[in-house]
């Protein structure tokens, strides 16, 4: 065991101990090359001042100094331009392709030399920078999908509250409110196509006895069965209203009069039956009366609602006068 960690003590001293070596031994060759230099020159000189005199000897000097010093300048930008400029320019490149995702960051780990540890600093705050972007848009997307819950949950109320502001809660038909914004753009729209509008107004007979007998609840019974039996008889293109009370409206765009007025029957039938589940000395009833507009030129809301109960009362009359 002992001479195993001896030997890996050794493996990592002897890689350590050869490159003090050849850092020393370039040194070494670095000073003798300098060294040998002197000495040329200076035999040169010596020469020179012994076979043609000093001027010439100056100039001899010189072209062996300029070649040397141009060599050196040579071999300074040459490294410079190995240790640093195309390390810096190659780092420089891989930094933007990995900041816009075109090569990995682990790319930057090709960079050698001095500007290794830049690099690889680079290399950490990419990294980082590629870790907040991934939370940030982590964080967005949750955003997202919370609004997105949010607008839809918002958006389910504000129909359930659109509902509840045209729809009477008890019979489930529209109530006045709709009426009055929804009549003067029906008539337009007939008005448009050609086409004529009929309305049936629609009263319940004896529905105060019924209450005063079997209490208001019953009543209230009575007029959710009534709704019923008007929503199933419908067309899609029909509108159905509780004016309020036990009155009720029904718009019949592109109808002819004898369709409303086989409506107006089969509902005062249906109306008759549901009135025998209840035990009241006077029986629950319908009075309906139709009118129909084919010109509607000069039609008004108001006239055509006015009408509507003209013809029902006159019904209404006609009933009481039979019983």
């Amino acid at each position: 065991m002992s001479e195993t960690v001896a030997d890996a003590k050794v493996d990592l001293i002897e890689p350590a101990v050869a490159r003090q070596l050849n850092a020393v031994s370039k040194i070494a060759l670095r000073m003798v090359a300098a060294t040998a230099g002197v000495i040329a020159v200076a035999w040169i000189w010596r020469l020179g001042m012994a076979w043609i005199g000093p001027s010439f000897a100056w100039i001899l000097v010189q072209v062996p100094l300029g070649a040397c010093t141009a060599t050196l300048a040579w071999q300074v930008a040459a490294r410079h331009e190995r240790l640093w400029v195309a390390p810096v320019c190659r780092l420089v490149e891989l930094t933007e392709k990995a900041r816009a995702g075109e090569t990995p960051i682990e790319a930057l780990s090709e960079i050698a030399g001095p500007v290794a540890p830049l690099a690889r600093q680079i290399q950490g705050i990419l990294r980082e920078l590629r870790r907040e972007e991934q939370t940030v848009h982590r964080l967005n997307t949750e955003m997202s999908q919370k609004v997105r819950n949010r607008t839809e949950n918002l958006e389910g109320k504000l129909a359930v509250w659109q509902t509840h502001a045209y729809r009477d809660g008890l019979t489930g038909l529209y109530n006045r409110r709709l009426l009055d914004e929804q009549l003067p753009k029906l008539i337009d729209e007939c008005r448009a196509n050609g086409t004529a509008l009929c309305a049936l107004a629609m009263d319940l007979d004896n529905f105060k006895h019924l209450n005063d007998k079997l209490g208001h609840g019953a009543g209230d019974k009575a007029l959710r069965d009534v709704g019923q039996l008007i929503r199933s008889s419908l067309r899609k293109k029909d509108f159905a209203f509780r004016l309020g009370g036990d009155e009720f409206l029904i718009l019949l765009p592109d109808a002819t009069l004898p369709v409303a007025q086989a409506l107006a029957g089969r509902l005062a039938a249906l109306v008759d039956q549901l009135a025998a589940t209840f035990r009241v000395e006077k029986r629950l009833g319908m009075s309906a009366g139709v009118t129909c507009f084919d010109d509607l030129k000069e039609l008004r809301p108001s006239d055509l609602l006015a009408k509507a109960d003209a013809a029902m009362y006159q019904v209404k009359s006609g009933r009481k006068a039979e019983r």
